[in-house]
């Protein structure tokens, strides 16, 4: 069995455990295959997942059905990356969880506030929002709901580094 083979079939225990849905197999399997893609290329790029889905059909019919199942209504990302984000981080509970807090501006016209897991020199974003605003410093109230979420799926007993830049000048940040 190939790597790529063993990671999928790992992938879908773990999915299937952490009780996520979907309304087809196929779907499922599609959504695996792409995250297997994604953790072994490291990219978002369709195309190069491709590399790591089996099968006899050839790249361009690969490509559609992945496309395809990806572009479905009855995919919600965030009823999907909630449970995989608990899951990991009660595999870590009780340890010290790195936590990068960071703002991206788009088009000076939206602010994306991040909280990302700091893991391997990598980040995967744990929770996020969207705000209209022209600047990348925004205030504490514009994104408390959405620390305190994610201070919901943070495991009892780890101890929580959290990494910000100047922006995040705020007393009243660091007692949530």
């Amino acid at each position: 069995m190939s790597n790529h083979s063993t990671l999928f079939y790992n992938l879908m225990q773990f999915v299937g455990s952490s009780g996520l849905r979907f309304h087809d197999l196929r779907t499922l399997a599609t959504f695996v295959w792409a995250i297997a893609g994604l953790l072994t290329t490291g990219k978002i790029s369709l195309t190069q997942w491709l590399v790591v889905r089996s099968g006899p059909a050839k790249a361009a019919s690969k490509l559609r059905q992945l496309t395809r199942r990806l572009d479905n209504d009855k995919i919600e990302p965030l009823k999907a990356y909630r449970p995989f984000v608990s899951l990991m981080l009660q595999e870590w509970a009780g340890q010290t969880v790195y936590l990068a807090l960071d703002t991206s501006l788009l088009w000076n016209r939206f602010a994306i506030v991040r909280l990302a897991l700091v893991y391997r020199g990598r980040v995967l974003p744990v929770g996020w929002t969207v705000l209209t605003s022209s600047s990348a410093t925004v205030a504490l109230a514009a994104y408390e709901s959405m620390l305190r979420g994610v201070a919901q799926v943070i495991t009892p007993g780890s101890r929580v580094v959290l990494l910000a830049d100047r922006g995040f000048v705020d007393v009243a940040l660091l007692c949530i």
